[in-house]
């Protein structure tokens, strides 16, 4: 069964203990080991040097009581206290504390030049170093065997071995209690971000997350969380105030629709002021039907469900459509509307999209120019070389600090003799849909001398 570790506190406490006690574990083993190596080859040249006497003593010395006389002088003297000589292959010479070792056993299996590690049956150790097939002036073949007593050593090692054992359980402890309190100080900005968090409701969007060190990575954590706030607060104070307008924008066409069936069932009338009646209630029908419309139209533009199918069209032709279609709404109003066409050019864009924008433009331009006045669209190529259209009018202008205001949804000036006002979505709707085709769209104005809306598209 696996355990899972839900707390990244205490997956990273163990994760640091982890690695901390691995770094400790190579340590003290390379450090164990290179000590093993050192003593090693510390005893092996000593014995090496103790073989290497014995040797040139049996190299030196014909005869065979010279010999023997030297060499127990030599095991007398301490110099050497383990060895063992062996002459033609039977023993010569055993010193007192070879015999008392019982290392004699051990040299039965072991042939030619050889170091290795011998255990008593009394439980000491011993390191032993054996050279075969030395000659002297005579023909005797003798062979040497050193050892020295590794018990202090293997002592050392065990004792040093044990050490690092509670060197590293210590390290274990101490990784394990230092890296939850570190981690628990790295971790509690977190902590506060996430209490700051619960804390902030759809009423209390104006809160932030705290930024304790905007350099770092939890506070630029921090900081994405507040940016992501921000865009929150807007999104809901917009849908606040967009249900307000709405509900607005709905209100009146919905009450005067309902004021008039109700006047007009509270007195009796001829057929044709009962036409009159429902012809107004139509009217408002209509502006209900547009104003739903317009709004289904931005929310399915917020939510990217519109597909732009772009084409290439003539600018110039589409100038003049639009013209044409709206030219029975100037005419009401005894206006003066044309279209004047230069340079034509070739746009590639969402055609449907474009005609949609410029009625909006020129719809807008007939409510809100005084009648008896002239309104023009003309589609050119700029000096830039892009294509442009652009619906002036020489109606009262707009002040220049409600120039941009103009765009945004459910705004709707108050003009001084202005017969309509609309919902104001139109304008919205045309710049999300200019710059979804990749343009932009401006406007020139001043109070009293007209406006110039201007759409400017990408070429072909």
């Amino acid at each position: 069964m696996r355990v899972r570790i839900v707390s990244v506190r205490l997956r990273l406490t163990l994760a640091f203990a982890a690695a901390l006690t691995l770094i400790l574990a190579l340590l003290s083993g390379g450090t164990w080991l290179l000590v093993r190596l050192t003593l090693e080859h510390s005893i092996g040249e000593d014995l090496s040097a103790r073989t290497e006497v014995l040797t040139n003593i049996i190299q030196e010395n014909r005869d065979t009581g010279s010999l023997y006389r030297e060499i127990r002088d030599l095991e007398q003297s301490e110099i050497i206290p383990l060895f063992r000589i062996s002459r033609n292959d039977r023993s010569f010479y055993v010193s007192d504390d070879w015999r008392r070792s019982g290392l004699d056993s051990t040299l039965a299996g072991v042939g030619g030049d050889s170091t290795l590690v011998w255990g008593s049956p009394e439980g000491r150790h011993y390191i032993l170093h054996t050279v075969a097939e030395i000659h002297n002036r005579t023909r005797n073949v003798f062979a040497v065997a050193v050892a020295e007593d590794g018990e202090t050593v293997l002592n050392l090692l065990r004792s040093l071995g044990l050490l690092m054992l509670g060197a590293l359980a210590l390290g274990l402890v101490l990784s394990l209690g230092g890296g939850y309190l570190l981690t628990g100080r790295l971790l509690a900005p977190v902590g506060k971000m996430a209490s700051a968090a619960e804390a902030i409701t759809a009423r209390s969007l104006s809160e932030r997350l705290p930024v304790h060190d905007p350099a770092d990575e939890f506070g630029r954590l921090a900081t994405v969380f507040n940016q992501m706030l921000e865009r929150l607060e807007t999104s809901f104070i917009q849908l606040r105030r967009f249900t307000s307008d709405v509900s607005h924008a709905l209100r009146t066409p919905l009450t005067v629709q309902r004021t008039t069936g109700e006047v007009r069932l509270q007195e009796s009338g001829d057929v044709a002021e009962y036409r009159e009646t429902i012809g107004s209630i139509l009217e408002e029908t209509d502006r209900l039907r547009d104003l739903v419309e317009n709004l289904l139209a931005l929310a399915r533009a917020e939510a990217g469900d519109m597909e732009r199918r772009e084409e290439s069209f003539s600018l110039a032709a589409l100038a003049e459509d639009v013209v044409e279609s709206l030219l029975v709404l100037a005419e009401e109003k005894s206006q003066d509307l044309a279209a004047e066409v230069g340079e034509d050019a070739i746009v590639a864009a969402d055609r449907g999209m474009i005609r949609h924008a410029l009625i909006n433009l020129l719809d807008n331009a007939i409510r809100h120019t005084p009648s008896a006045t002239r309104i023009r669209v003309a589609a050119r190529v700029s000096a830039e070389g892009a294509p442009t259209v652009e619906v002036s009018d020489n109606g009262p202008g707009i002040p220049p600090h409600d120039q941009e205001r103009i765009f945004e949804r459910f705004q709707r000036l108050d003009v001084q003799g202005e017969e309509e006002s609309g919902a104001g979505l139109g304008l919205s709707i045309a710049r999300w849909i200019v710059h979804l085709n990749g343009g932009r769209i401006e406007v020139e104005s001043s109070p009293g001398r007209g406006s110039i809306f201007r759409i400017v598209l990408p070429g072909r």
